[in-house]
């Protein structure tokens, strides 16, 4: 017989039975996740960064930290290392000696030659298709640089 005794009974059992089965799927859920930052820590990227914040936390040996991909990946890492350092000293190198560079003078002079010689031209009464085959200005260029320079026909 179901008393009001045994009604509590079933009633606690029951939130009882919830609560366990409620602790045991969050168990296997921090369980599962556990093990997803475990493999994420001994995988090359996990073990990259634990080197880069290795700073503030105690070092352990490297023997211990490595497994079998581990060993390759950092081998890498430290060559690419030291290709990036080869390439900044380089790059450093090379910026150094173009600041110490000074341009010559004869290479503006060259680059200003043609648009000088167009200006002597407009000047002279050059037309608009001698400037454009001679100094290779395009038509726009040719007729600005007549009107601004040529000489005014009276």
């Amino acid at each position: 017989m179901i008393g009001p005794d045994s009604t509590a009974f079933y009633l606690i059992f029951f939130a009882q039975s919830l609560l366990l089965g409620g602790a045991c799927i969050a168990l296997f859920r921090f369980q599962r996740r556990f093990r997803e930052l475990e493999d994420f820590w001994q995988s090359p990227t996990g073990a990259m960064l634990a080197d880069d914040q290795s700073e503030t936390v105690e070092e352990a040996p490297l023997m211990q930290i490595m497994t079998v991909g581990t060993e390759e990946a950092l081998l890498e890492k430290l060559k690419l290392d030291q290709r990036v350092n080869d390439l900044q000293r380089r790059l450093n190198e090379v910026a150094k000696r173009q600041a110490e560079e000074k341009p010559l003078p004869s290479i503006e002079f060259e680059r200003s030659l043609p648009i000088e010689h167009a200006l002597r031209m407009a000047k002279n009464g050059a037309s608009v298709d001698d400037l454009t085959r001679t100094c290779g200005l395009n038509i726009g260029e040719a007729r600005l640089l007549q009107k601004l320079h040529g000489k005014v026909a009276a």
